[in-house]
């Protein structure tokens, strides 16, 4: 699988091509990346071979930005 590069010439996977790879919807890879347990063995087995296998790892900056949620601490006035 070719993946698009970045600014910085890294290729990072995205969850998408983990999706995508592993035959399953996003919201499954999510999923599992939680330890949810509704999900069943047969795609957890698949998800987390395809994501060792791309190397995945999320992305912070892109999770904070889609829950506008830095996790930093905030310097308080007064």
């Amino acid at each position: 699988m070719i993946l698009p590069k970045g600014d910085s010439g890294i290729t990072r996977p995205k969850i998408r091509d983990v999706a995508r790879m592993a035959g399953v919807s996003v919201g499954s890879v999510s999923r599992v990346l939680n330890a949810n347990r509704t999900v069943t063995e047969e795609i957890r087995a698949k998800v987390e071979s395809v994501i060792a296998e791309l190397q995945y790892r999320p992305n912070p900056t892109a999770q904070s930005m889609r829950g506008h949620l830095t996790r930093t601490v905030e310097r308080l006035k007064g």
